[in-house]
């Protein structure tokens, strides 16, 4: 099978229109934030923006809980029980509302003991997105609606807007606490949007809400596991950020942070590919389309992971070295050997959607907890073995065990190993 016949089998089927609108956004937002990132880590410099790294490491962990496990479960619900939608929608983002207040309490306590003071206003500032982020809900909302061109209108609109002000940032020579301000005003700007096309034009009746709490509770019933794996997910991809700081120094991390920014530029094409295809798995579960669909899926996460490591392995050095300078001289090294993480990443993202369909969800935290401590022990070995390099090696390994080789370990989820083993072998044959 050659990649036309894979792209043409992929793609050509009613969501099309999702796809191009996702895409879309998608390159723009990456134009946009490639530039101003690009700007911005050259601006700030290997130690602030290292500051700025490990900040966002921390916020990470913090935000991931906040979304409480929620989101293709989230979107299932309201595909199965469109009648109900606006119930299930209002009372899901109040109980976020809610518990980003408790959590916020929580980790304003834990900042201010055990942070260095210096840092301590940059995450709380960043912290506090975590309110505004409680109305991402209706993004999952769109999904199930098959309606994601609303969902690009308010991330473009806020982007565009959130563009200028860093590019002004730079131009007038402010420092980093005003540009996590303006990250904060971000997340306030989408969520605008977000309630605004939901009223405009998302055929949401707002006479219908109803705030019912045990809706909440029942996903959450599911949910929970999803969390907690989502949390140590976050871990193991920000732990090497956190311990390179604490082992090394924040120039260290900064050096390391802007190959991370710009390998995870790439990472939207994973994200629209499976958002979109969701709702269509879980309509057509476990029948011929079903199968068939997951297959090209494997192979289009060959091919596009493929084509970006090589383009990228004979230019990275020329391309970073112009982009940010001469003080990025480790960035490059980086950069080459992170990017290739994106095939692990793409296909794990895939085999937890199948899990999630077959109602797994509590494996996927078995798995991911077995990730996580072979994660911080190789980071503790090789970054003390190997240096900053060590960190890249301990991320590879770790990426390459949970996309693929993780799911053999646990006869639940064995069944996914020997899917993503036939299935490769199948797209190498001639």
């Amino acid at each position: 099978m050659n990649s036309q016949q894979i792209m043409k089998e992929l793609f050509y089927n009613k969501y099309i229109k999702n796809i191009s609108w996702l895409a879309f956004e998608k390159f723009i937002k990456t134009l946009l934030g490639g530039l101003v990132s690009v700007f911005i880590i050259r601006y700030f410099g290997p130690n602030e923006f290292g500051i700025l790294s490990y900040a966002n490491s921390i916020v990470g962990i913090l935000f991931v809980i906040s979304k409480l496990g929620f989101d293709q479960i989230l979107v299932q619900k309201l595909t199965e029980n469109s009648s109900q939608k606006e119930v299930i929608l209002s009372s899901s983002i109040f109980f976020r509302l809610i518990t980003s207040f408790f959590l916020f309490l929580i980790y304003f306590i834990l900042v201010k003991n055990f942070s260095d003071s210096k840092e301590n206003i940059i995450l709380y500032i960043l912290g506090a997105s975590i309110f505004f982020s409680s109305f991402n809900f209706i993004d999952q909302y769109f999904q199930s609606q098959v309606k994601n061109e609303y969902i690009v209108k308010a991330n473009l609109f806020a982007s565009v807007i959130i563009t200028i002000l860093k590019f002004c940032l730079i131009l007038f020579k402010q420092d980093l606490e005003t540009y996590v301000k303006i990250l904060l005003f971000e997340t306030f700007l989408i969520s605008t949007f977000y309630v605004f096309f939901l009223v405009e034009k998302g055929d949401f009746d707002l006479k219908k809400i109803k705030l019912k709490l045990y809706i909440p509770f029942e996903i959450f019933e599911r949910s929970w596991l999803l969390m907690i794996s989502g949390v140590a997910i976050t871990i193991y991809t920000k732990i090497d950020q956190i311990m390179i700081k604490e082992m090394l120094t924040n120039d260290a991390v900064g050096q390391y942070g802007a190959a991370v920014r710009l390998s995870e530029f790439f990472y939207f094409i994973p994200v629209i590919i499976i958002n979109t295809f969701f709702p269509s798995l879980v309509k057509n579960f476990n029948n011929d389309f079903f199968n068939k669909r997951l297959e090209y899926l494997y192979y289009f996460a060959i091919i596009f992971s493929s084509l970006l490591f090589i383009f990228f392995y004979f230019s990275s050095d020329r391309l970073i070295y112009f982009a940010l300078g001469n003080d990025f001289s480790e960035t490059p090294a980086i950069f080459n050997l992170y990017l290739a993480t994106i095939f692990f990443v793409f296909v794990g993202m895939i085999n937890n959607s199948i899990l999630i369909l077959y109602k797994l969800e509590k494996y996927i935290f078995y798995l991911t907890i077995i990730t996580v401590i072979i994660n911080i022990v190789l980071n503790y070995f090789f970054i003390t073995w190997f240096g900053l390099m060590g960190a890249v090696y301990s991320t590879l390994a770790t990426y390459s065990f949970s996309g693929i080789f993780v799911y053999f370990f646990l006869k639940k989820t064995r069944f996914i190993f020997y899917l993503n083993l036939k299935t490769f072998l199948k797209y190498l044959q001639p």
